[in-house]
């Protein structure tokens, strides 16, 4: 689709973030122009960020992410975003954006409606849910006002789970529901690094977050559980916090010795990619996620995953067959997970799930990603335009 005329996003985000950079890395700089507003007190930007500046000069970001954005941040917190919101009504002014687009609600939307608030001009709104921004935060009640309040004024959704579609209708969203795609875009097949067959894979891969839905460190204990059952397995911590590590210090030291940990940031994207096709099982425990870039990872690789039913498991494998969906979060029951993907792997050497990858890479194909995604802004235009509130 070539564009007749340039739209300019203004685009509410986390400028630090790998995910905002990949999707911005979806759009033609020839048709679009984006003006980046900071959510988040990081004074740094993501270095392909940067790239994109730097490549093609159609990305603004506005200089809250100097000095003075953490301070902005803290009074935020007491003044419910109205500073920074009055900024960007400022910036909304200056730039004249066609559409703003928030990716993210906690940080991003309720910032986004602010700014929004009492304008003269009826801009057209997206929303995007990473995840946990509706499935996690309904459960306090001063973020289900604000999470009302978001879908109230979108002009239109967009969401990595039917879940999380299935519950902003539920929260009252009547607008225009955009196609549920990952955010962080897809993958391009000829890209991905070799993959060994599932008989020479000796690695249990492990996402180490440890936060305030991270479970890394229940995931350690309930690996040691099972000391007789890793045998020559090795086992590899990848994004490790400082709990996950702990936990493992705690292991018997025999056990412990079969854990490699890399910290966040430690390995590249390919490295990841590489790990993920060297690896048997792909372990990841959450409370709250939406489409875990991890779990796609893991699926593209075929590497067998392990994760929280809370990724919207159901959407991408099957359970029991091309993967196992945890929904008991505790030791024993992520160690009885464990044991039957091991199980599963270990009584079928010969199958490398390629039937299953293949399916999951034409699913994941990044240009069949980023076409849909280049759909989202002339939807929401048009529609805005007809004066819809109706989904398509």
């Amino acid at each position: 689709m070539f564009l007749k005329t340039k739209i300019t996003v203004m685009l509410v985000c986390m400028v630090n973030s790998i995910h905002v950079a990949r999707w911005l890395q979806q759009f033609d700089a020839r048709q679009y122009r984006f003006i980046l507003v900071p959510s988040t007190p990081s004074r740094s930007i993501h270095p392909s960020i940067r790239g994109l500046q730097n490549d093609f000069g159609h990305i603004k970001v506005l200089q809250w992410d100097g000095r003075l954005s953490r301070l902005l941040w803290a009074m935020d917190i007491f003044f419910a975003n109205k500073v920074r919101g009055a900024l960007m009504k400022l910036a909304i002014k200056k730039h004249k954006p066609d559409l703003v687009h928030a990716l993210e609600f906690q940080s991003g939307a309720y910032l986004a409606v602010e700014g929004l608030q009492n304008l003269d001009i009826g801009l057209p709104f997206i929303a995007t849910s990473y995840g946990s921004d509706i499935f996690w935060f309904q459960r306090f009640p001063r973020h289900v006002s604000k999470i009302k309040r978001v879908l109230d004024r979108a002009d239109a959704f967009s969401a990595e789970c039917k879940r999380d579609v299935n519950l902003a209708r539920t929260y009252g969203f009547t607008g225009l529901v955009l196609p549920v795609i990952p955010n962080a875009g897809g993958f391009d097949k000829p890209l991905l690094p070799p993959s060994l067959p599932l008989k020479d894979r000796k690695i249990i891969l492990l996402k180490g977050y440890d936060s305030w839905v991270g479970r890394g460190s229940m995931a350690v204990r309930a690996i040691g559980l099972l000391e007789t059952e890793l045998e020559d397995l090795e086992v590899v911590v990848y994004s490790a916090e400082r709990k996950t590590v702990n936990a493992i210090k705690s292991l018997p030291s025999k056990l412990a010795k079969k854990f490699t940990i890399y910290k966040k940031g430690e390995l590249t994207h390919l490295q990841m990619l590489t790990l993920f096709g060297k690896a048997r099982l792909y372990i990841g425990i959450s409370e709250s996620d939406g489409i875990s870039t991890s779990l796609l990872e893991s699926l593209s690789m075929g590497c067998f995953p392990v994760q929280t039913s809370t990724a919207c498991t159901d959407e991408w494998f099957i359970d029991g067959f091309n993967g196992i969906s945890v929904k008991t979060i505790n030791e024993h029951s992520v160690a009885e997970a464990i044991k039957e993907a091991l199980r599963i792997t270990s009584t079928v050497p010969g199958r490398d799930f390629q039937i299953e990858r293949a399916a999951i890479l034409e699913k994941l194909d990044a240009t069949r990603i980023a076409n849909i995604a280049k759909t989202f802004y002339p939807l929401t235009l048009k529609s805005a335009k007809l004066g819809s509130r109706n989904t398509l």
